[in-house]
């Protein structure tokens, strides 16, 4: 009975032996690892750089996702800048972003993680970035107005007269003149007195037809006297006058 136990203890040791020798390598990883640039490019119009890298178990090739890493950029003469940790990218053992830089020029982004120890350089040519650009304001467009009509004035038309012959004296064209054409006023003077253009324009008329019509009768008193016989008096029905015979005076 006591050997058939130690048997059987024997084996369980032996079984658990075996089963620590094969699990222990495969569930732990290696002090080391390894940097894998992805993604090594400057930013667009800035200063900074876009890094993309993985980071691998040397010993197993797992990928490690719970690493700490940090970016240290280095300018052309060596200045170290301000350090930047990369995010945790969705794939497995991706980290990633933008570290920024002070000027443009040959930057060295030095890439480390402490657990597990891996260490990169990536070198990335940082242009000037273009300077900007102010947007011009957008104007609005100013509608078109009308320009307002010109009022005319129109001079009141002079009263006609006729003349003595009939005839009707001829009338000055009416013209319509804009306010702009006008002469500006002087506040000290009065206005034209249109009535009494009015009334001497009426008198001239009337003297000058009244003129006409005298010239007239002259003309016809002159036409009766010119009718009679110029040898004598005669009496008013055409004879001789009274108590002369015709053909010499009366006896």
């Amino acid at each position: 009975m006591s050997s058939g136990r130690w048997s059987i203890g024997a084996l369980l040791v032996v079984m658990a032996t075996c089963f620590v020798a094969m699990v222990g390598p495969a569930g732990a990883h290696g002090p080391e690892a390894t940097f894998t640039p992805i993604t090594q490019e400057p930013v667009a119009d800035k200063l900074a750089a876009n890094l993309r890298v993985t980071l691998i178990y040397d010993n197993d090739a797992e990928p490690v996702d719970d690493a700490t890493v940090q970016v240290m950029p280095v300018d052309p003469s060596g200045a170290e800048g301000a350090q930047v940790a990369l995010a945790r990218a969705p794939e497995p053992g991706t980290y990633e972003g933008a570290v920024p830089v002070t000027a443009s020029g040959d930057w060295t982004f030095t890439v480390t993680s402490a657990d597990p120890e891996a260490t990169l350089d990536i070198e990335v040519a940082i242009p000037e970035p273009a300077p900007a650009t102010t947007a011009a304001p957008a104007t609005t467009a100013t509608p078109e107005t009308e320009a307002a009509p010109t009022s005319a004035t129109q001079k009141d038309p002079p009263v006609a007269s006729s003349l003595p012959d009939g005839s009707p004296t001829p009338v000055a064209d009416t013209a319509i003149v804009s306010d702009d054409a006008l002469p500006a006023e002087d506040p000290d003077e009065g206005s034209f007195p249109w009535g009494i253009a009015v009334l001497v324009a009426v008198v001239a008329a009337g003297v000058a037809m009244a003129m006409a019509y005298a010239l007239r009768s002259n003309k016809d008193d002159a036409g009766e006297d010119g009718s009679l016989d110029p040898t004598g008096p005669t009496s008013a029905d055409g004879g001789p006058p009274s108590g002369e015979t015709p053909g010499g005076p009366a006896t």
